[in-house]
């Protein structure tokens, strides 16, 4: 039919959980609706950091902004001290405790002090445990123990 759009959902099989049903389409466009509501806080406030989801200024925010409604930003932290030393990796303290997140290493290995140091410019070396997986026959090969190493110049921010 003409000037109509087909969205495909697709099944993606998993061995043990069942079923997963995703419409890429539909992910996409919401990512890019969120960017885009975003925008306006890199351009309008000092940003510090910012996500699909969430924003750090440094400065408050419009009362227009925050709140309860739909398309309004909750706040949830004032910070008192942080490091943000690149993308889905940082640490802060705020007046109920402390939040850090570390994407692609176990949560725990790292201390705000090695938040710090890589913010100041300093590598810090962990020693973690991974599984190995063979993504072909969906078994893990094998139980290792790596040395990594976090280099600032090499953290994407």
């Amino acid at each position: 039919k003409t000037g109509s759009t087909k969205i495909n959902i697709t099944k993606i099989s998993k061995s043990s959980r069942g079923s997963v049903t995703s419409c890429i389409q539909i992910a996409a466009a919401t990512s890019s609706h969120a960017r885009i509501s975003m925008h306006q806080f890199k351009i309008h406030y000092p940003l510090v950091y910012t996500d699909t989801d969430s924003v750090i200024v440094t400065e408050k925010l419009d009362d227009k902004f925050v709140g309860s409604q739909i398309g309004q930003i909750k706040l949830e932290y004032k910070i008192i001290e942080g490091y943000f030393v690149g993308n889905k990796l940082y640490a802060f303290k705020h007046e109920n405790g402390m939040s850090m997140r570390s994407a692609g290493i176990q949560q725990g290995l790292l201390t705000i002090a090695d938040y710090a140091r890589i913010s100041e410019g300093y590598n810090v070396t962990l020693h973690v445990n991974k599984f190995l997986k063979n993504y072909q026959s969906n078994q893990t090969v094998a139980y290792v123990h790596q040395k990594v190493v976090l280099k600032p110049h090499m953290i994407r921010k």
